[in-house]
């Protein structure tokens, strides 16, 4: 049974992954995207749950992180994502090195 549920969990983390790795910028409301993505370095926002889960996580773990931005309205993200793709003018490749230390092959989903 537990193999059956860590095969499970890998597939699912490998999914999670390969679809984060699709884009150059990542926009959820999800804790464990925003997760992945810090650890894969992909620029991202993230907005808060109902239950200031997300936020409660980037105050404590995450906001020290500069790629990873906590955002409160959908109004805001036009202004950030300029602001980003102005910092950015070297795009980053997109093949994702932290991807490795996961144990998952980044592919196409």
């Amino acid at each position: 049974m537990m193999r059956l549920r860590q095969r499970y969990a890998r597939q699912r983390l490998t999914y999670g992954v390969n679809l984060l790795s699709k884009g150059s910028t990542v926009v959820t409301d999800r804790l464990h995207a925003h997760i992945l993505c810090c650890l894969l370095d992909i620029p991202h926002f993230v907005f808060d749950s109902y239950d200031g889960k997300i936020s409660a996580f980037h105050a404590t773990w995450t906001k020290e992180y500069s790629d990873g931005h906590l955002v409160s309205s959908l109004k805001e993200l036009p202004a950030l994502l300029a602001k980003m793709r102005d910092s950015r003018k070297n795009v980053r490749q997109k093949g994702l090195a932290g991807a490795h230390h996961l144990g998952v092959e980044v592919r196409d989903v």
